[in-house]
């Protein structure tokens, strides 16, 4: 079947309807992780119910990625304070628990005593993008600026403090084995997951990310064509156990993509592994996917010169997340978030060599592009 994926209308199990144009209405506050699973179990296979549900999962209190995302609506709170620190915290940097840590001992300590977050800002100084600007990061009224709270849950949270909110990430980002896959009741994708997870080298790795990803592309397509999921017995709706397996790869994904060096990215867009990232980003935020235009896209793609071919990857993500972000257009925290992770990355390798025509005015060279982009 090769007919483009509807995106809506369609009823909804929270007594409204999913409208492509209009946006889902957030759902209520989800605290019990049965109530979300039978929720979601109600909705049609689509790429905006999955891109919702996805934020929803991300969302709710005991899951791994709850800490991530919470991480990220705080950096988006910290914007403009002291330079690009939300960067450093979207792009999840080894070092960005220990400059955390510096910035709220510099503020605790009665004399204000510089020098351990002087040498953090030295040590970041040699980036090629300066995470932490000197002239911001030592001015202690910042630190008491409040800072305007975003939305969790379609609730409005409440302003704070910075230093409270650079409290919340000092905690939330200790080091902590985010290596382990979620355990899943289908079999397949635990014996997938388990065995990318156990990866000796990133050769494995990369091989075992890319069976992983085509894995969870092959069930989203199969769930948008109609058909039934097989390992679960179930004819409709979407799996929770499916939305998680995408979160964790996703992780993986973003993972694989941060550490790609300059030289590896050059003719990324030929390498299969890259290919199917690029699938799963459309699979979660095409509204409009159709399995024959992908294929016509991906034949002109590999058909590119390196230059145009990062440029095609850099017109197609920005439609789709604009796309999606007009579905939140009452929830900026939710919007602004849409340009971080695999999407920012994708992102990045197109801007890093793109001329200015492909640059938005005032973007920053890493992070989150909501700033710059979002409708």
């Amino acid at each position: 079947m090769n007919e483009t994926v509807p995106a809506g209308p369609a009823d909804d199990c929270y007594g409204g309807e999913l409208s492509h144009g209009d946006g889902y209405d957030a759902p209520p506050a989800l605290q019990e992780i049965d109530e979300f699973e039978a929720r979601v179990q109600a909705l049609p296979p689509s790429p905006n119910t999955i891109r919702f549900c996805l934020d929803w999962l991300s969302e709710l209190p005991g899951e791994s990625m709850h800490t991530y995302e919470s991480n990220r609506r705080d950096a988006i709170q910290l914007t403009g304070l002291f330079g690009t620190l939300r960067e450093l915290i979207h792009e999840r940097r080894p070092e960005v628990h220990e400059v955390i840590t510096a910035m709220v001992d510099y503020y605790d300590d009665a004399a204000h005593d510089p020098r351990h977050l002087q040498e953090m800002v030295n040590r970041l100084a040699g980036e090629a993008t300066t995470y932490l600007h000197e002239g911001l990061v030592f001015d202690l009224e910042r630190y008491d600026a409040l800072t305007k709270g975003g939305f969790v849950e379609s609730a409005v949270m409440p302003d704070e403090h910075a230093i409270d909110v650079l409290r919340r990430l000092q905690r939330n980002t200790r080091p902590v084995d985010c290596s382990r896959p979620p355990v899943l009741q289908d079999e397949h994708a635990n014996q997938r997951l388990e065995w990318l997870a156990g990866a000796p080298d990133s050769q494995q790795r990369h091989a075992r990310l890319q069976t992983a990803t085509d894995y969870c592309n092959d069930r989203l397509m199969h769930a948008y064509e109609g058909g039934a999921d097989t390992q679960r017995g179930e004819e409709y709706g979407v799996h929770a156990d499916l939305l998680r397996e995408i979160a964790w790869v996703e992780t993986k994904q973003f993972e694989y993509l941060q550490q790609l060096a300059g030289e590896d990215q050059i003719r990324l867009a030929k390498q299969p592994l890259y290919q199917s990232i690029l699938l799963m980003h459309d699979l979660t935020h095409n509204y409009q996917f159709d399995r024959r235009e992908w294929q016509a896209f991906l034949d002109r793609l590999i058909q590119q010169g390196d230059h145009a071919a990062r440029q095609m990857v850099f017109d197609r993500v920005i439609a789709q997340v604009q796309q999606c972000a007009a579905d939140y257009h009452d929830q900026p925290g939710r919007k602004d978030r849409l340009w971080s992770g695999v999407t920012g990355r994708l992102l990045e390798f197109v801007l890093a060599s793109a001329s200015q025509d492909c640059c938005r005015p005032g973007y920053q060279s890493t992070g989150s592009l909501a700033d710059e982009h979002t409708p």
